[in-house]
């Protein structure tokens, strides 16, 4: 992809697509959707139809072997929700992944502390809309690093 195609798709996307993993939180998902984002669950079977702008990994456990997958795959940035506090029987997690940019958001302090405080930022369902702001911004910094890295090409 040349530089002059990533400014473009990236200037002029009104709507992007994310993708991402359901949870049990609408509160979520509904405020992600008044911003005009198409959310596309992991589940949908056609989502490799669509040109995904940004992946969400909502509780890391189940699914962020997947969302990382695809995050290289389609070139995209990573934003992993915890929704709720590190199981006992999990040891400690690295937080040194093959990938960036990854944004790391917990919704309470004491899951925040439950996984020795690798997060971002603890956003609380209360402020949820910050959410879209990281967003913004990660798409943002995701674009810096491909046009450096296409003009080392």
């Amino acid at each position: 992809m040349t530089v002059s195609s990533i400014i473009h798709k990236a200037l002029l996307k009104e709507n992007p697509n994310v993708l991402w993993t359901k949870t049990d939180n609408k509160v979520l998902e509904k405020t992600i959707e008044k911003h005009n984002i198409n959310l596309i669950d992991l589940e949908d079977i056609l989502y490799g139809i669509y040109d995904i702008d940004l992946v969400i990994c909502n509780n890391r456990i189940i699914n962020l072997d997947k969302c990382l997958e695809l995050c290289i795959f389609f070139h995209c940035p990573l934003i992993i929700i915890d929704h709720t506090e590190k199981p006992h029987y999990i040891s400690d997690i690295s937080n040194n992944y093959l990938f960036d940019p990854i944004y790391q958001i917990a919704v309470s302090e004491s899951i925040c502390n439950s996984w020795n405080r690798i997060h971002n930022k603890v956003i609380t369902y209360d402020n949820i809309i910050e959410i879209i702001d990281i967003m913004q911004n990660m798409s943002k910094e995701f674009l810096t690093l491909k046009i450096q890295t296409e003009s080392k090409k």
